[in-house]
């Protein structure tokens, strides 16, 4: 009868064993899989921001060249409006305090 007892005794540890082995493995499957993915992830962003850059050199360039190819008349014009129009949407975007606290009335 011990040798029974002994038996059932071993199973159970044996079975307990074999169930924290099972359920480590899926831990650490499941860590390394998420590991991986926020990796995957960290490059397609790294990967977005260098096109980006890329595009706004190659947008600098090609104005530039736009720009050099002009006479110096239409130069001095392209200065004057580029000019103008910072100014006009640096306008725009500052609002006063009042403005952005009240909002705007409406007429009636």
């Amino acid at each position: 009868m011990l040798v029974i007892f002994h038996c059932k005794n071993k199973l159970r540890k044996l079975f307990q064993t074999g169930f924290n082995l099972i359920f480590c493995l899926i831990l650490l499957s499941s860590c390394f899989h998420k590991g991986a993915f926020a990796k995957g992830e960290r490059k397609q962003e790294q990967i977005k921001i260098q096109q980006q850059k890329e595009e706004a050199a190659n947008s600098a360039r090609t104005r530039k060249h736009h720009f050099d190819i002009q006479t110096k008349m239409v130069q001095k014009r392209i200065k004057e409006d580029e000019k103008k129009t910072s100014e006009y949407y640096n306008k725009k975007l500052k609002r006063s305090f009042f403005s952005r606290l009240f909002g705007k009335k409406k007429r009636n």
